[in-house]
């Protein structure tokens, strides 16, 4: 018989189930709850199995169109933090400080860059977003990254700063991942909802910018222990492009955990998104999700149906989560 691990059915049948959900009620709008003045706070019973909440709006629908906006937050926010992370943390540790050369031209442009970046993201972003210029936000960051390609080219034309010189990029990305790790997200994101408009969309990259460093710093560790390998070393000796080694032998080794860390942080996301909707950030009145459903328990202590439900649902979809995480873990641990 063999003991060779695997992963246990439940938590797949409970995420599965969770995913079916959200499907449906992007689909069908007759899964979206109601308001109903005139019902609302009603206990559990006959017509509204969990009750209804402080607008009227049925409990057991509300969950449901309330998973959407959770679910979704949190595995977008997850998987586009998580390829972040895996980017900056494996090309780091495999070219350390020692494997990378740029002429000064390149550091320059790559310079500009970063301030154009910085600057759409403190400056143009959120005045696009408090005044709905998308079109003006659009041309004026075309017209940055054109003024910083012509500046490239004219560069290069007169063959100016050709000299090359050593980019330490691992001590360079471990010095970002600190600076990341030690701003608080929740503290991050309510100072952006005073300045922005808080949405699906932009709380989904605020998650993300804020949540890849884990992710590199687990996939860095690996890849300084995969590029030691032999067959990395072989692999140059006969001839291979350091990109090539990367992409082809390096990295596919050193993203074993990646998928137990993405599942660990869905659920964290999850959990942080709920504690935004409960205290009322980047939610309207009218947006409906797990963490929304509970703040109603605050305006009438006596429904505690408002806290209950909501709050099996997204205690089921974490430990689901963090299960499936740990057999992942073990299934990867066992090959090795």
């Amino acid at each position: 018989m063999s003991n060779k691990p695997t992963c246990r059915w439940w938590p797949l049948a409970m995420l599965g189930a969770i995913l079916a959900v959200v499907v449906l009620t992007w689909f069908f709008d007759g899964l979206k709850p109601e308001l109903r003045l005139d019902m609302r706070s009603l206990p559990p019973g006959a017509g509204h199995w969990l009750g209804t909440d402080t607008l009227g709006r049925d409990v057991w629908l509300s969950i449901l169109a309330g998973s959407q906006r959770s679910i979704l937050v949190s595995i977008g926010a997850a998987l586009i933090g998580g390829s972040i992370g895996v980017g900056f943390g494996s090309v780091a540790a495999f070219f350390g400080n020692d494997r990378l050369r740029f002429t000064l031209r390149a550091y320059l442009a790559a310079l500009l860059l970063l301030v154009v970046f910085v600057y759409s993201i403190a400056v143009l972003w959120p005045t696009v977003s408090s005044t709905g210029h998308v079109s003006v936000g659009i041309s004026i960051l075309l017209a940055l990254i054109a003024f910083v390609a012509i500046f490239w080219l004219l560069l290069r034309r007169f063959n100016l700063l050709r000299s090359r010189i050593t980019f330490p990029l691992d001590t360079i990305t471990q010095r970002f991942i600190e600076v990341i790790s030690v701003i608080p997200r929740l503290y991050l994101i309510v100072a952006f909802a005073m300045i922005i408009p808080i949405n699906m969309f932009t709380l989904i990259v605020l998650f993300a910018v804020t949540s890849w460093d884990v992710m590199a710093r687990m996939v860095r560790a690996e890849m300084l222990k995969v590029r030691e390998m032999t067959y990395i070393e072989s692999a140059r000796i006969i001839g291979l492009s350091e990109s090539k080694v990367f992409f082809r032998h390096a990295l596919p080794n050193a993203i074993g955990p990646v998928a137990t860390q993405v599942c660990f942080t869905i659920s964290g996301l999850l959990i942080a998104e709920a504690t935004l909707s409960f205290i009322g950030v980047g939610v309207s009145p009218e947006t409906v999700s797990w963490g929304s459903i509970i703040h109603g328990y605050l305006e009438n202590l006596q429904a505690w149906w408002l806290a209950v439900f909501p709050g099996i649902c997204i205690y089921l979809t974490v430990i689901s989560l963090h299960a499936l995480g740990n057999d992942l873990d073990r299934m990867c641990h066992s090959k090795h």
